[in-house]
């Protein structure tokens, strides 16, 4: 398998305009105004939305009983009553919950009580998922039944259909076991993903590695940085790259990034989001990818035994006195970290694809996948699969390089728009 996308960006776009380095932490960590849903925990609360049946209606005598909680995807609990669902959940938790509903209410005609936007949201997850249930409300029912014959059973994958039944299995046996309070937090990770899944790319983990003074905020590092660093410099850098498809978990991802900033960044400071969406040109297709951005300057052996000031940190470098002596450590202590010329190498690009590839196979090999990823273009490939004599493959390689699609180009923008340089 081919590399798919690997850029390196700067702070400045094709035209020369400087990017805000504290508003580009806020868009790779899809916060701020780049937040896709705000107020999200205020919204998404329990307000009567419950799936029941006749007999449960009459009431009983059982406490409320959290079955699944995750605020920001949608949560379930048992009540008295039946099974409560939060407003804003996801259609494959509601799913979940017309499982869950379904088993407990031993497959009697199901009574949706709720929103409107509830009642349409639990028909939607019931003919995507399909799910063999029935309601008490015929129209409910009849209506069920012309899209399950309109649409067919393409709408789910089998994977996925299997996914929801694996989570609503796993919280009715934590239920048996505990006959309590429940807090079921699914294994299948694709469930927490699903929100994020949907939106423009949306941040499903981030992380950071910064000096003290920053107290673990990425955008007060950046915005030091456009305060202090030198007319001309860089105030950051950014490396994007695609993550492997077949990969279904942040741990495993951060098993590449971790390795490649080991690689590559160890000396620097850095922060980096994790993004999930849909493929541009199919919504099955998940594009799982990472955004790093780093400060050029060096963690240098003076910052690593005494961190600098925020308006030392990014100074020009103490230099040779002119008769030829180092500076003191004090002295280097009181100017700027040095910067790290590799970053001005385009050839140093290059050796940062081989070795994510490297990485990227050795986590592919440890999680039980034989797909490879070669860093080669399709051009070496297939010079290689012909000295080698295997006309099949090499014939495979004979193609096109396929172009990356992102939202950009999707809007017939001019290529000439999109930073694809690796430097300015």
């Amino acid at each position: 398998m081919a590399m798919y996308h690997f850029r390196i960006k700067t702070d400045k776009k094709p035209d020369g305009t400087k990017i805000s380095a504290v508003q580009h932490v806020d868009y790779i960590r899809r916060e701020g105004n780049y937040a896709e849903e705000k107020g999200w925990e205020e919204k998404n609360k329990f307000i009567g939305n419950c799936i029941s049946t006749a007999e449960n209606k009459n009431g009983g005598s059982e406490l409320k009983c959290l079955l699944y909680k995750t605020d920001e995807f949608g949560s379930i609990r048992k009540t008295e009553e039946g099974i409560e669902v939060t407003e804003k959940a996801t259609p494959t938790t509601i799913a979940v919950a017309l499982m869950l509903a379904d088993e407990t209410m031993k497959h009697k005609p199901l009574i949706i009580s709720g929103t409107t936007n509830f009642k349409k949201s639990i028909m939607d997850a019931a003919e995507k998922f399909n799910l063999e249930i029935k309601f008490e409300d015929r129209l409910m029912e009849i209506e069920l039944g012309r899209r399950r014959a309109k649409r067919g059973r393409e709408e789910k994958t089998a994977e996925q259909i299997s996914l929801v039944k694996e989570t609503a299995t796993e919280i009715l046996r934590k239920l048996e076991e505990e006959k309590t309070t429940v807090n079921a937090e699914t294994h299948v990770e694709y469930i927490y993903r699903e929100k994020a899944y949907e939106r423009r790319g949306g941040c499903i983990f981030h992380s950071h590695h910064l000096p003290k003074w920053a107290k673990e905020d990425a955008k007060k590092f950046f915005k030091a940085a456009e305060k202090y660093e030198g007319v001309g410099n860089r105030r950051y850098v950014e490396i994007e790259f695609a993550l492997p498809n077949e990969l279904k978990t942040v741990e495993q991802y951060r098993q590449i990034i971790d390795a490649f900033i080991e690689k590559h960044l160890a000396n620097h400071y850095y922060a980096y989001a994790i993004h999930e969406k849909k493929g541009m040109l199919s919504e099955e297709q998940r594009h799982p990818h990472v955004h790093i951005m780093f400060s050029e300057r060096l963690i240098d052996e003076v910052e690593k035994k005494k961190e600098r000031a925020a308006q030392d940190f990014f100074k020009y470098l103490a230099r040779k006195k002119k008769d030829g002596r180092e500076p003191t450590f004090e002295e280097k202590y009181r100017r700027g970290s040095p910067r790290d010329r590799k970053w001005c190498n385009r050839q140093y690009v290059c050796q940062m694809r081989e070795d994510l590839a490297k990485i990227e196979n050795e986590v592919l090999a440890k999680n039980g996948y034989s797909i490879r990823v070669d860093y080669r273009t399709l051009k070496a490939q297939k010079e290689d699969a012909e000295k080698k004599g295997d006309t099949s493959l090499a014939q495979l390689f004979n193609r096109m390089a396929e172009e990356y699609i992102g939202v950009v180009s999707c809007k017939d923008i001019t290529p000439t728009t999109i930073n694809t340089k690796f430097f300015s």
